[in-house]
């Protein structure tokens, strides 16, 4: 994932008060296993969840056309999900 779309997903989660946790929870959901045994030692998405997130949305496995509030969606999407399962 781009540094840069992480700071643009971030900056839009701020002022989403109501999505933080959602997101701190689906950070670790989706993060690789053992991430933190190795550096940077930050819970990012596994590689494979990303190419599938971008094949479903976006019909290829191009990263570049990820857009932050198009990870703010989905996010909402979990949230309400959750609550009716």
């Amino acid at each position: 994932m781009r540094l840069r779309l992480v700071f643009e997903v971030i900056n839009l989660l701020i002022r989403q008060p109501r999505l933080w946790g959602t997101a701190v929870v689906q950070v670790f959901r989706t993060a690789e296993s053992g991430w933190w045994k190795r550096t940077p030692f930050f819970p990012k998405p596994a590689n494979s969840f990303i190419e599938f997130r971008s094949k479903t949305q976006y019909g290829s496995i191009e990263m570049d056309q990820m857009q932050a509030r198009d990870i703010l969606v989905w996010l909402e999407w979990v949230k309400k999900f959750s609550k009716s399962a």
